[in-house]
């Protein structure tokens, strides 16, 4: 059974942060009920400059709080209050009383409109760049727009959530690169366009070996479904 954004967010998010040596942990428990944070990491000085040169986390602190909003997860004002309490009950959790060592950054699908500009009497929020907003809040929180960021290649972890437009222009550079990782994750969130496009690649042979090595033939047309033409596209690129 194909797994959900959530679990794919938090597998890529943590191979990345291991990628640059920096600690990352998932699932971060704060309180005494069950509310976790989806990731944590905590950044050295040395660390933010490699994250600005390599990544859009060119804003990271020390201890940086990540949340992810899946197409089927929107950034409401509710949900930003409970990511904002979250916050709160980490910092008490973990003894930070100082709110410039502390980030939060909500990475979401598709822009929250409501959020970051419906709600004045809760939030405003200030865009930074393409894709990055700031808010107004005491507590540092960026909301970061999948389906806004450039497509070059220090966004392109993050554009795998992307929606849309973006989505496919995003697919379609990352198949003209050499077939990495990154590829894998696709495949699992978008595969029937990732198998439609690859055809056209000129890295297809490559790919359909990255598929195989990573996922294997029978999780790749489990991935698929039932589509029966489908299904016969992948035996023939993959096999």
């Amino acid at each position: 059974m194909p797994r959900s954004w959530d679990a794919v967010y938090k597998e890529l998010i943590a191979r990345l942060f291991a990628q640059w040596q920096i600690l990352l942990t998932t699932q971060v428990e704060v309180g005494r009920l069950p509310r976790t944070i989806d990731a944590v990491a905590i950044c050295t000085p040395e660390d933010w400059a490699r994250l600005a040169q390599l990544t859009p986390f060119d804003f990271f602190q020390l201890h940086n709080l990540l949340e992810f909003k899946s197409p089927r997860d929107r950034l409401t004002p509710g949900k930003y209050k409970l990511v904002i309490s979250r916050a709160y009950l980490y910092m008490h959790q973990t003894g930070v009383d100082d709110l410039s060592t502390v980030t939060v950054c909500i990475i979401t699908s598709r822009k929250p409109r409501k959020v970051l500009g419906q709600v004045p009497e809760l939030v405003k929020f200030q865009r930074v760049r393409q894709g990055l907003y700031r808010s107004d809040d005491k507590l540092p929180l960026y909301v970061l727009v999948a389906s806004e960021l450039p497509v070059e290649p220090r966004n392109y972890p993050l554009l795998l959530f992307a929606s849309g437009r973006k989505m496919k222009e995003f697919l379609r550079a990352l198949l003209q690169q050499p077939p990495g990782e990154l590829l894998t994750f696709a495949f699992e969130l978008y595969p029937e366009e990732v198998l439609a496009m690859s055809q056209q690649s000129s890295h297809k042979d490559h790919a359909a070996q990255v598929l195989v090595q990573h996922l294997g033939v029978p999780k790749v047309l489990e991935l698929i479904g039932k589509d029966e033409l489908m299904r016969e596209d992948a035996v023939r690129i993959l096999v």
